[in-house]
């Protein structure tokens, strides 16, 4: 009888720690709406320029010390060679905040 006592002891004590953060969850929703501060939201620039193959790495470099964030990289114009396509413009799309 001893151990059945033992081993319930444990089942008791989780299902007690269930019970109190169910509990906690319902009755506690955080902080209140008048303690949250709010982030304004940022405002965007956005730029889209067509670039040469050759000169692609340069102009990545120059809209990177420009502030500009590129998240976008298309192919604008290809031309077809067999056996390969050559992809001889490409469409950049980049922003920064605005200020």
């Amino acid at each position: 009888m001893q151990k059945i006592s033992s081993q319930i002891q444990p089942v008791k004590a989780l299902i007690a720690l269930f019970a109190a953060f169910l509990i906690g969850s319902v009755f506690w929703s955080g902080p209140p709406a008048s303690a949250v501060q709010k982030t304004p939201a940022v405002k965007w620039l956005y730029l889209t320029e067509t670039v040469d193959s050759p000169s692609l790495q340069l102009k990545l470099n120059e809209l990177g010390k420009d502030g500009w964030e590129v998240f976008s990289i298309a192919r604008a114009n290809s031309v077809i060679q067999a056996p390969n396509i050559e992809c001889d413009k490409w469409e950049v799309t980049s922003k920064r905040p605005a200020q």
